[in-house]
């Protein structure tokens, strides 16, 4: 009996080595499964961050050309409106040059403001042809028919101040230039010539009494007639 309970325990033991033998090594197989799923897991993660960077990277280099295009857009609005802000101001300065250059003819054509008198140069022919230009300004608007009588009227005497101041002018020099005698010889006949036009102007006015007309008329007369005494004293000139 003792024999045969011997070999049953022994036989028990046996199994139960053999049953925590094979449970240790399903234990060991389970742990490096285990370890294997962490690592594997690991990796993955691993390989999906280094993706996500990669991905970043990329979304960065393509978000640098458009952020570059904004901001060259950018400066460009700010360019355009500088400029805008500018040209105003450009646009209003040159409106005020007009308004003063206007202001200025209109004085000249109401209120009858005399010239200033010609530059005085060496070349008398020079300075005559520098006159006959702005009288053929004068003339051309006098016979353009858009100004009214009164403006008429301010243009015509401003065509004779014209050729008056030049007159004065050359007088001054011939002064200078001729001797005294030969001057005081010219000063009288200086003096009924004057005479002659303020008789010949007064007399083309009478023909017209009253009449709105009357100064363009005298004033284109006196015009003429001081033209005419200008090229004869400049010949002394020459």
């Amino acid at each position: 009996m003792k024999k045969k309970f011997v070999k049953k325990t022994y036989g028990i033991l046996c199994i139960a080595v053999s049953i925590f033998a094979l449970s240790g090594c399903q234990n060991t197989k389970s742990e490096d499964n285990t370890q294997q799923n962490i690592v594997t897991e690991s990796d993955e993660i691993s390989k999906e961050e280094v993706k996500n960077e990669e991905v970043q990277k990329e979304e960065i280099k393509n978000e640098e050309p458009v952020k570059e295009e904004a901001q060259k857009e950018a400066i460009q609005e700010e360019d355009s409106s500088k400029k805008l802000l500018i040209q105003p101001e450009d646009n209003s300065n040159q409106q005020e040059t007009e308004a003063v250059d206007t202001e200025e003819t209109t004085e000249r054509v109401y209120m009858n403001i005399p010239k200033e008198p010609t530059e005085i140069t060496s070349d008398i022919d020079a300075e005559l042809a520098a006159i006959e230009a702005e009288a053929e300004i004068l003339n051309t608007s006098l016979q353009s028919g858009e100004l009214s009588q009164i403006e008429l009227n301010a243009t015509s005497a401003e065509l004779y101040k014209l050729w008056d101041d030049e007159l004065n002018s050359i007088w001054s020099r011939l002064k200078e230039k001729l001797d005294a005698e030969t001057m005081a010889t010219l000063t009288e006949e200086e003096i009924a010539w004057i005479n002659e036009k303020e008789t010949t102007i007064a007399e083309i006015g009478e023909e017209y009494g009253a009449g709105t007309i009357r100064p363009l008329i005298e004033n284109d007369k006196a015009a003429e007639m001081t033209r005419e005494r200008v090229y004869e004293l400049a010949e002394l000139l020459r």
